[in-house]
């Protein structure tokens, strides 16, 4: 029969096994946590550089149509002061 303190260093060696164990699955599970969190701030940083660049362009693309109107305007109005000074 097995003596009581064997039993009892049996007890010690299974229940520091337990710990371990819970140990190990509850830094796994912070581990994949931590994973995820960074996934998902990788897919929102890259999210937030397409807007920003999209952004960008269509600041850029409204730069060149105001450009764009200011010398129309100024070509219209050389040409109106052209035809009055020759109609005149």
């Amino acid at each position: 029969m097995p003596s009581t303190a064997s039993a009892y260093k049996r007890m010690q060696a299974h229940g520091l096994a337990a710990r371990r164990n819970h140990r190990a699955s509850a830094l796994a599970a912070a581990l994949a946590d931590e994973d995820k969190a960074r996934a998902t701030y990788e897919e929102t940083h890259k999210a937030c550089q397409a807007v920003e660049k999209l952004k960008e362009h269509a600041e850029a693309e409204e730069q060149r149509i105001a450009e764009r109107q200011a010398e129309n305007a100024a070509g219209d109005l050389a040409q109106a002061v052209y035809f009055k000074r020759k109609s005149e």
